[in-house]
């Protein structure tokens, strides 16, 4: 008798044939290796690409390779942490020279380990996984990044029992209390005592002493050899048990600055790879799931021309007329490559880790796109920044103000769509100018321009 396979088996089958997870693998500088049949990668070098003395650490690198007799920069530490060529996609995980803490925790045999996937498929099949949060894309490139993590200052004075710096194993999102947590796979509930060997160097010591700080949750994915790692939570959504099945989606806890978060409210995020026993960059997957899961989101303004003082004697006011009357050329294209913050550190320089300093206020920056509008219509632009902003829409000025917010335990400094100011959009083309001036640590914008009613910008209704 004849089987016949299940129509839904058919298209799972289908849908996991176009996803696969990356493929892990050691290089040395100097060496080759096979990406498949007629490719190699070759390891040219590693570079120190930032150092900030003041916490005496690294703060960005990136290692220089060689693909089909092409060159590629690819940075260890801030978004754009992979590249593509042609049908690969190819990533940074660790670099052997840059975490100090421990001799070889990271159980390195060569001097890097990257991975590589087909730039064709999916991370993850479609539909098995969502973003770990319901707000915008918020991870700025300082502390929140896959980079090396600082623990030798003052800051952590008799919290940390050893000093160096390490990798930072996961991303920190950007976050206020109380904000919802959702489970990014389905999975079961573990407990640091069922991986110690993974988990114990995540035991960052707080008040209880030889604990994981910060209500951590482990959910290991029922779909992939992976741990999905939560923590600086003020508490769970449920009592949650070992063995606990959590499903996609799921709330799962509520966001504070519990544990070893340094005050500020965030989320941290980590994957440990089961079959590596190690940590790996989040960056990839992350991209991925809030690029196909919070589309309600895709209308942030992303593509901007940047400008920047050319003469330290030129004041604020002058550079603005200069740039709205077309006087001065901007320096550079930036697309935020996940609408959401605008981090200005990203945008202001070519490389974030080098030129401007992160910490010094009283930098400024203008930010020039345009929007089209299929009619004339009367829309609102939603605004969020810090420091002092002055917003231009067809060079009149819509709006200007402050967001003076100094970082403290309880006063997060950025609010996106803080500000809703109403205004008339043209047909066609319409140019949108920001300036914005640094005025505490966290320098960023976000920007959208919806209907009256707060929609989405579409084509008139008949």
């Amino acid at each position: 008798m004849k089987k016949h396979i299940p129509i839904i088996l058919l298209l799972c089958i289908s849908v996991i044939s176009h996803a696969s997870l990356p493929q892990y693998f050691e290089i040395n500088k100097g060496e080759s290796y096979k990406l498949d049949k007629k490719v190699s990668i070759k390891l040219v070098e590693t570079k120190v690409e930032s150092f900030d003395s003041v916490q005496n650490r690294i703060q960005a690198s990136s290692v220089i390779v060689e693909i089909n007799k092409k060159q590629y920069q690819i940075y260890c530490g801030y978004e754009s942490s992979y590249i593509e060529a042609g049908d690969h996609r190819v990533g940074v995980d660790y670099i052997r020279d840059y975490d100090h803490i421990w001799n070889n925790r990271l159980k390195l045999k060569k001097d890097v380990r990257m991975w590589v996937s087909n730039a064709n498929e999916n991370f993850t099949a479609k539909g098995t996984h969502v973003y770990p949060l319901l707000t915008p894309w918020n991870s700025g490139i300082r502390n929140q990044g896959w980079l090396t993590v600082a623990i030798n200052n003052d800051m952590f004075e008799g919290l940390i029992p050893y000093k160096g710096q390490r990798y930072h194993d996961g991303f920190d999102f950007g976050v206020w209390e109380g904000q919802l947590v959702r489970s990014v796979g389905r999975g079961i509930v573990v407990t640091p005592q069922d991986y110690p060997q993974l988990l114990k160097e995540k035991k960052l010591y707080d008040s209880n002493k030889g604990k994981i700080s910060g209500n951590p949750l482990l959910i290991k994915s029922l779909d992939l050899p992976l741990i999905f790692y939560y923590t600086h939570m003020s508490g769970l959504s449920k009592n949650m048990q070992p063995g606990d099945t959590i499903q996609k989606g799921e709330i799962i806890g509520y966001t504070s600055n519990r544990g070893s978060s340094g005050g500020w409210y965030h989320l941290h995020f980590g994957i440990l790879h089961l079959g590596m026993g190690l940590y790996v960059n989040p960056y990839p997957y992350l991209k991925e799931w809030y690029n196909e899961t919070m589309t309600h989101y895709g209308d942030f303004i992303s593509r901007f021309q940047v400008f920047t003082p050319k003469s330290k004697d030129m004041t604020e006011y002058e550079f603005e007329r200069a740039v709205i009357t077309n006087q001065i050329q901007p320096d550079r294209e930036f697309n935020n490559t996940i609408p959401g913050i605008v981090h200005m550190r990203e945008a202001v320089t070519d490389h974030p880790f080098t030129g401007l300093n992160h910490w010094q206020v009283g930098q400024q920056a203008i930010m020039q796109t345009t929007i089209r509008s299929d009619y004339k219509q009367p829309a609102e632009v939603w605004f969020g920044h810090t420091g002092i902003a002055r917003l231009y829409l067809n060079n009149e000025l819509i709006y200007s103000g402050e967001n003076g917010l100094i970082y403290k335990a309880k006063n997060q400094p950025f609010q996106w769509d803080k500000e809703m100011t109403p205004c008339t959009l043209e047909e066609g083309e319409n140019k949108i100018t920001i300036f914005i001036k640094q005025t505490n640590h966290f320098w960023s914008y976000s920007i959208r321009v919806r209907d009256k009613l707060g929609r989405p910008l579409n084509k008139k209704e008949n």
